[in-house]
């Protein structure tokens, strides 16, 4: 559908390398519209984010960067018309829409519209900015994102967004309609531009971004604003999904979501997907409840040395190093032995070193043994 006949006022600029083509809703969805990344105002360096009516004129002072369809351009001023398209085509204001047309069928009450800053009631993280040359952080002062929230302003928890992926496993399986019709969700997926002679190129569905954690297919998009990164991806035929959100600029969401992704995404559908009989066995039902207990967080106190465990569905462990350059090819399996003793089975399945949990006299775990280094688990932080 071309933009041009939802907003009267939409009538960018065309260049001499340009073709005159309609913009489309397609093409904003799949960021190949032709349109610039942003408009012509530095309102990422201010905060100072224009109001949605302001999106047109802003739209057509910057004016068309590519003919339509030719290339991949990540096009914020595009995603933020469409919430302008939504407004004028429901007749309702962009964010009570969104609000009642989405949120409240999915039951994701926690989910805002733009950044909160008043009714937030205290759960909104404070976002910060990199290190300086101390290595101290600075907070980020308030703002919204006012018409480019339909772009980058939605909020939400790891809560939320898990309710998003699993509405969408659901959606996918069952088929019957929420929201969405299945087969609508199915063409959002499906992948609507690459450049392959573009080597920055994204490969983009509707909405929805492509990528690959290792050589496993993934959908989903990141976000980044001022104090605030994060990266969703699911895996539709594994019905796994991964959240990750960091309130600093500095680090790389998409990076940790592909690490955790590549530790866990198997032995999560494993999980799910393994049957649990009514007459399972007490003993190593009791066994694998108690193996719960272990998972967690070790440090070497005062070294930048450290082993994250992750119970396993059969009752044994996997440990990470938490400083490791690539935590995935860090990860060891250890066998279980008898009550809190585990030993490392090798790549040839034979048995290697003892790792052992330590507890105290309340039966808390507070400790693990290997290979003759003692660590210990950290307190539990206030409130937790």
């Amino acid at each position: 559908a071309n933009l041009a006949s939802y907003l009267e006022d939409f009538d960018p600029g065309i260049g001499d390398d340009v073709i005159d083509e309609p913009v489309t809703i397609r093409g904003i969805l799949s960021h190949a519209s032709g349109l610039p990344r942003e408009g012509i105002n530095a309102y990422w360096n201010t905060t100072d984010f224009p109001a949605i009516d302001e999106l047109e004129k802003l739209a057509n002072a910057a004016g068309m960067l590519f003919t339509p369809l030719t290339n991949y351009q990540y096009s914020n001023i595009g995603m933020s018309l469409l919430g302008k398209v939504v407004a004028e085509v429901s007749g309702s204001d962009y964010r009570t829409y969104i609000r009642r047309e989405i949120f409240a069928p999915l039951g994701l009450g926690g989910m805002s519209v733009d950044l909160p800053l008043d009714d937030d009631g205290g759960q909104f993280a404070t976002g910060y900015t990199d290190h300086d040359a101390r290595g101290n952080r600075k907070p980020v002062p308030p703002y919204q994102l006012n018409g480019l929230a339909p772009a980058a302003g939605f909020a939400a928890s790891v809560t939320d967004l898990a309710k998003f992926a699993a509405w969408q496993f659901r959606l996918l399986e069952t088929g019957d309609p929420e929201v969405l019709d299945r087969v609508t969700l199915r063409n959002m997926h499906r992948v609507h531009w690459m450049d392959p002679e573009d080597p920055e190129s994204g490969i983009f569905g509707l909405g929805f971004a492509h990528a690959k954690f290792d050589e496993r297919p993934v959908i989903g998009h990141g976000g980044y604003c001022l104090g605030y990164r994060a990266f969703f991806a699911i895996d539709p035929r594994k019905q796994v999904g991964i959240v990750t959100m960091i309130n600093a600029n500095d680090i790389s969401p998409s990076l940790v979501a592909s690490g955790i992704f590549r530790l866990t995404a198997d032995a999560i559908a494993k999980v799910r997907d393994a049957e649990r009989p009514d007459d399972a066995d007490p003993d190593v039902l009791a066994r694998v409840e108690r193996q719960q207990e272990l998972e967690g967080r070790f440090d070497w106190p005062g070294l930048p040395n450290g082993i994250y465990v992750i119970p396993l569905a059969d009752g044994d462990i996997q440990t990470i190093d938490l400083y490791a350059d690539d935590p995935v090819e860090s990860a060891l399996t250890y066998e279980h032995v008898e009550d809190d003793v585990f030993r490392r089975r090798r790549k040839d399945e034979s048995l290697g070193e003892t790792l052992t949990f330590e507890r105290d006299g309340d039966g808390q775990v507070v400790s693990l043994l290997t290979h003759g280094y003692r660590y210990t688990r950290p307190p539990a932080r206030e409130g937790n």
